[in-house]
């Protein structure tokens, strides 16, 4: 099967940390596969995958690598598109979106925040935009809101998230459109990188009996290595959910946010990116909430640091959110 759309999309080949990757142009972004791509039996077992752990107002799109190139891709590159389409698909995804970013710069401590990380990305570093698992939807805003604040408070910057494979499985309807969220990701971003997630449904899903060991080994070390470049060139705003998808609310009614493996934590810990804690509910919510950590934290690279890193990681995300969400109960739960 080709993998271009409408007549373009020459395969090249090229290496990554040992493994051979193709890639391939699709209507104006450049996207990464693995070898064997198109896999649709792996595509399909994607699909079913993140639809057990999405819970937001999406549907299920049908296996069509054709018409959705995101579909079984390690990552994709382009250019994201203007702060002013970006805020107005926002606005159809949640109509409510434009008073809640008014009200996040009228908040001096999320400004002081704002401005904290457009100083670091200007001075040539990254930030991690660590935001808690959730609704596929609420994610892509909580990805949305960062790039738009720092735009208009004047910084530059270049935006990428970090995602499941499965969201190019997943589509949102705007009015008789059916829109893959992958599609929608790609306008807020120059990178999008697929990962597998690492979670208990993951590893007793379907999509284990057709993706090896291998594979989702080498796919998660691909996306590593490739973000790990892009963030050697500095200038990045990385959308990161370090909980791995694994927030659940247990009968007591306690969300726990599960901690970030070890893989997640040494990402975040390159040398020139320090870490920026958000938290935000917002589809299904009576009103949207949205606010920012005071601090941006550096995660060192010393594996003895490593577990006491990543329980301050967790429990800022749950201080966070308990901000966010002051009705609801909030708990960080190490692995």
């Amino acid at each position: 099967m080709r993998p271009d759309r409408e007549g373009g999309g020459r395969l090249i080949r090229r290496t990554i940390v040992g493994f051979e990757v193709q890639e391939a142009d699709r209507g104006g972004r450049r996207y990464t596969y693995p070898m064997d791509y198109p896999n649709l039996e792996r595509i399909e077992a994607s699909i079913e995958l993140a639809a057990s752990h999405d819970d937001g107002d999406v549907e299920g799109l049908k296996v069509d690598p054709q018409r959705y190139p995101a579909q079984d891709a390690y990552f994709s590159t382009g250019v994201a598109q203007s702060p002013s389409f970006v805020r107005a698909m926002a606005g159809l995804v949640d109509p409510r979106f434009g008073a809640l970013f008014d009200r996040v710069l009228s908040d001096e401590g999320n400004v002081a925040s704002l401005r904290a990380m457009g100083d670091h990305l200007a001075a040539g570093g990254n930030i991690v935009n660590a935001v808690p698992h959730g609704p596929l939807l609420d994610i892509g805003l909580m990805h949305a809101l960062p790039y738009l604040a720092l735009a208009d408070l004047g910084y530059d910057l270049r935006i990428g998230i970090v995602i499941s494979h499965g969201v190019a499985g997943r589509g949102r309807r705007f009015n008789d459109e059916l829109v893959c969220l992958a599609d929608a990701l790609d306008w807020a971003c120059d990178k999008v990188w697929y990962v597998t997630p690492q979670t208990r449904k993951t590893r007793e899903s379907s999509y284990t009996e057709v993706a090896s060991r291998v594979h989702i080994h080498q796919r998660n070390a691909v996306v590593r290595a490739d973000i790990g470049s892009e963030l050697d060139r500095g200038g990045m705003l990385l959308t990161v959910a370090p909980s791995a998808t694994s927030n659940r609310t247990d009968s007591a009614g306690v969300t726990w946010l599960e901690s970030p493996t070890a893989g997640t934590m040494r990402l975040l810990a390159h040398p020139r990116t320090l870490v920026g804690i958000a938290g935000g509910r917002m589809l299904g919510m009576a009103e949207p909430g949205y606010s920012l950590g005071p601090e941006l934290i550096a995660v060192s690279p010393d594996d003895g640091l490593l577990d006491a890193q990543t329980r301050l990681l967790v429990q800022r995300l749950a201080e966070v959110m308990a901000v966010v969400d002051p009705a609801g109960s909030y708990a960080a739960r190490r692995r």
